[in-house]
């Protein structure tokens, strides 16, 4: 993570400024694993691959990475603690997601307005502090997906994609089968907020009320659905299906 910032005080103005670029690799592991059986001890210590007297299977396993490559660049304004206003844009790339859909640009903004300071509010001594505020942004969610989502995966075992092609007993050969289907055309899903709402303290700081109107999209939402038998029993892919939303009203 590397960051830049600027941040000044010019009389009754003040400025924050912020650009940024992250990178992350995540998940990425391997390993081998072996069975064995007929130990010349029950004592744990002694049960280990190389003291089995035979050993009865193994396997092996990788996983895939996700890695993450991001920039954003923040601004805030404030004009004697008055007025406020905040601005963010952000392009996050995903390895999950194919070369076509592998970036978003996510942007959102928010205003206030200390109403309270004004001066044809001098006179209401029962306000103690007003401030209303607004806001609207947008966010990338990538992380229900697999890292492999994008791929048609295939793998084989004996139980599953061995078979006996020349008709000789215990001479099975080996096969493989689908074990993943993939969709490349798999892009981000977006959550798109939005909120609308104020601030009051009163009666010299007695009481205070907090007003919020909000409201959350999501956007293209990625969801892994069930698939016809005919499918088989790969993995399914995610895929973005459609949207859901939510409003409503918090008050404290």
């Amino acid at each position: 993570t590397n960051t830049l910032t600027f941040n000044r005080q010019f009389g009754d103005n003040s400025i924050l400024l912020v650009a940024g670029y992250e990178a992350n690799k995540l998940g990425y592991g391997r390993g081998v694993n072996a069975v064995g059986a007929g130990y010349f001890s029950e004592v744990f210590d002694f049960r280990t691959v190389s003291t089995a007297e035979g050993l009865q299977g193994g396997g092996s396993y990788y996983n895939t990475p996700r890695t993450i490559v991001s920039q954003f660049l923040r601004g805030d304004y404030n004009f004697r603690s008055k007025y406020y206003l905040s601005a963010t844009v952000r392009r996050d790339g995903s390895s999950v997601f194919g070369e076509d859909n592998r970036y978003g640009v996510f942007p959102s903004v928010s205003a206030g307005w200390r109403i309270s300071e004004e001066s044809f509010l001098a006179g209401a001594g029962f306000l103690d502090d007003l401030k209303i505020r607004g806001g609207y942004g947008t966010m990338g969610n990538q992380s229900a997906v697999s890292t492999a989502n994008q791929f048609f995966l295939y793998s084989g075992a004996p139980n599953r994609s061995f078979y006996d092609i020349n008709g000789t007993f215990n001479s099975s050969v080996l096969g493989f089968r689908p074990s993943r289907i993939g969709n490349p055309d798999a892009k981000w899903e977006t959550n798109v907020t939005a909120n609308a709402g104020f601030d009051a303290v009163l009666l010299d700081r007695r009481f205070e009320l907090v007003f919020d109107w909000y409201m959350k999209r999501n956007v293209d939402l990625l969801y892994n659905p069930e698939l016809p038998g005919t499918a088989g029993n790969a993995d399914r892919p995610y895929v973005n299906v459609g949207e859901m939303l939510n409003t409503g009203l918090d008050i404290q």
